[in-house]
């Protein structure tokens, strides 16, 4: 089922206009972009594609340009090389710790999109043609995975050793093995006993055999089960670790977008580009209540004994960072975009840091200070800054408040901005495809 979310929202805003209390823009807008491509389009294409061999690569562009007929339009699509094919070479120590050429390699993506370019509105609007935009986003840096990963990883190659064992075990068992014979040949003696007295101690011996089996393959279940259990926990642990890595980060991104009038490919003239630079570090204050000790552990068992796994999950933190965890992202953007009149080359840059506390796992507050430069006189610089509180009511429900100053234009008044909100979700986990 997909989650369902609504918003409640109430805002100030002092400006000449309410723009800005609709769209509020944030600095994540600023950080270098997994499609970089799609971001410098200004689109937000109905779905990306990211297919994972290259023969999905040529089928979805073929299904994409008989769909529209022509060249695609509200088209995105986002590559990763590396994982377009298999890796055998690739061992987990190499994964957690790779030289710098290895991190680029394997995180190096590139995209491509497309979109319609139109120029006014209602029955003024134009269509002008085509805008495609060719981008690509790496990781310089990604910061370091807890030093107990590897402890963890020792620990999952011992369980999935004993789990192969016991696995089996449950086949080769000669116990197993003896009773499972024993009852084959009492169901044949059924079937063959001429006498009913016969039949009967059959039947009796068969009915002993089968439950003393199915108490024998119970046991050994219950502990192919517990080690499954234990796998995916282990599995679960290392997972969270790749993802809350410690230490600097360094992100960079670059796109380029062209014009197409009347989508003549031959026309196509250089219409904007833009470089993203994401510094960021992240470290540790203390140890929260959230990651106390969990003491006894309630097990699920079934009729027979046999534990049954956990699919719970706990809450993932407002802001993403874990608890007890703060982040200071700083964040540049240039962009440099053709005048519409003139066509010469203009723009600016976009400089600012943001630092959030998730203080615990369901109470985050973040702050935030962006600069923007213009290189024109027509517009003049301005800046950002604004702090936000977000706190989790329940499972699925979030309060939130935001104030501070937005960007304003030239002869604009301040732009001052204060939102409080309630975000609910209805429903079960969300339905995610790609």
């Amino acid at each position: 089922m997909m989650r369902l979310s609504f918003e409640i929202c109430a805002g100030v805003v002092l400006s000449t206009t309410l723009a800005a209390a609709q769209g509020l823009p944030e600095i994540d807008d600023l950080k270098a972009p997994s499609t970089a491509s799609a971001v410098l389009l200004g689109t937000s294409p109905t779905s990306i594609e990211r297919p994972d061999n290259p023969r999905a690569v040529i089928v979805s562009l073929v299904s994409n340009v008989a769909t529209s007929g022509g060249f695609p339009t509200d088209y995105s699509v986002g590559l990763t090389p590396y994982w377009m094919r298999w890796q055998p070479q690739l061992t987990f120590d190499s994964y957690a710790k790779p030289t710098f050429s290895q991190r680029l390699v394997r995180t190096f993506n590139v995209s491509f999109a497309s979109a319609d370019w139109t120029i006014g509105a209602g029955t003024a609007k134009q269509d002008l043609g085509s805008r495609v935009a060719l981008g690509f986003s790496t990781v310089a840096y990604e910061g370091a995975m807890d030093p107990n990963v590897f402890t963890l990883k020792m620990d999952l190659e011992g369980t999935l050793k004993a789990l192969g064992d016991a696995l089996r075990n449950r086949d080769t068992n000669p116990m197993l093995v003896a009773l499972r014979a024993r009852r084959k040949d009492l169901a044949a003696k059924i079937t063959q006993a001429k006498q009913p007295e016969e039949a009967e101690a059959a039947w009796r011996a068969f009915n002993d055999t089968d439950q003393t089996l199915k108490v024998l393959t119970a046991v050994a279940d219950k502990g192919v089960t517990t080690l499954q259990a234990k796998r995916r926990n282990l599995a679960r642990q290392i997972r969270e670790i790749d993802t809350q890595r410690y230490g600097g980060r360094l992100g960079v991104a670059g796109a380029w977008a062209w014009a197409m009038p009347n989508d003549v490919f031959s026309d196509a003239t250089r219409d904007r580009y833009a470089i993203w630079v994401t510094p960021s570090f992240r470290w540790r204050l203390s140890k929260t209540g959230d990651e106390s000790d969990e003491g006894d552990v309630v097990v699920d068992e079934d009729d027979l004994g046999v534990e049954q796994p956990d699919t719970s999950e706990d809450p993932s933190p407002v802001s993403g960072v874990d608890p007890g965890a703060i982040e200071l992202v700083g964040v540049g953007r240039l962009l440099r975009e053709s005048d519409a009149l003139t066509r010469e080359m203009t723009g600016g840059w976009d400089l600012g840091a943001r630092m959030v506390w998730q203080i615990s796992g369901d109470l985050a507050v973040s702050g935030e200070f962006v600069k923007r430069l213009w290189n024109s006189d027509l517009k003049t610089d301005t800046q950002r800054a604004v702090a936000l509180v977000e706190a989790r009511l329940g499972e699925a429900a979030y309060i939130f408040a935001s104030f501070g100053r937005d960007y304003e234009e030239r002869g604009e008044r301040t732009n001052l901005v204060s939102l409080v909100g309630i975000k609910i979700g209805v429903g079960s986990k969300p339905l995610l495809t790609n």
